[in-house]
């Protein structure tokens, strides 16, 4: 993917997803992207990625598709600043942080993960004051509180 991006127009969007290439080249975290820093649009759900990685060298990103994959910490994302639209659903995330810096957020999907302390979720989503769409159905935290889709 490197060399075909590196001679080709600045790239906005990527999507990898489906791919499952990670598994097959034995690499479980997500790298050089620093040859992409015009992308806009970065889809890279339905593979095996562990870790989120090098994804701050992205500070144009305004969508950040990271679902169905098996991530459990959201890291090194202090530098995206335009990030819209987070949909990291579908993976082992416990707890909501690192990306308090993305305070254009307005829809962020992290369905069926592994959020178990519903007041730190609400403390933390409170700096959010664009969130517009929040889905974080089929959580523990979520249990018995009703249906949290808005």
């Amino acid at each position: 993917i490197i060399k075909l991006v590196s001679f080709a127009p600045p790239v906005r969007y990527l999507s990898l997803n489906l791919f499952h290439l990670l598994p097959l080249a034995g690499i479980y975290r997500i790298d050089h992207l620093w040859v992409l820093p015009n992308l806009t649009d970065l889809n890279l759900s339905r593979n095996n990625i562990q870790f989120i990685e090098n994804i701050n060298c992205l500070p144009n990103l305004t969508k950040l598709n990271l679902a169905c994959n098996q991530i459990t910490r959201i890291e090194h994302m202090d530098r995206l600043e335009r990030l819209e639209i987070f949909i990291i659903h579908n993976n082992r995330i416990t707890v909501l942080e690192n990306f308090e810096h993305s305070k254009r957020l307005m829809m962020l999907n992290v369905k069926n993960n592994a959020l178990s302390n519903w007041q730190h979720c609400i403390l933390y989503l409170r700096r959010f004051k664009r969130l517009a769409s929040l889905c974080i159905l089929d959580n523990p935290c979520c249990e018995g509180k009703g249906d949290f889709e808005r």
